[in-house]
């Protein structure tokens, strides 16, 4: 209970804040205005980081940092595999 407390709070405060920081920076390096995507994006703090940042803070933390790289990478083969085609 512990953990799933953490992960909510943790994404509730700073989730939607670095979503749309990195959007910004993504927007600043194409110049232009582009929100596409946001509302999906933000779901992903509920479907996928509330849940597996819950199973990190289960572990003790010596095997915390090395899941939290496997997340980021199965969060980036999601965002491939869901990024439309050109």
């Amino acid at each position: 209970m512990r953990a799933l407390t953490i992960s909510v709070v943790m994404q509730g405060f700073f989730g939607p804040q670095l979503m749309y920081f990195h959007r910004l920076e993504d927007n600043l390096i194409d110049r232009k205005l582009n929100l596409d995507g946001m509302k999906m994006a933000l779901w992903t703090l509920v479907w996928f980081w509330i849940p597996a940042q819950t199973l990190t803070f289960m572990l003790s933390g010596e095997y915390r940092i090395g899941l939290a790289a496997i997340w980021s990478l199965v969060l980036g083969l999601i965002m491939g595999l869901a990024s439309p085609k050109k």
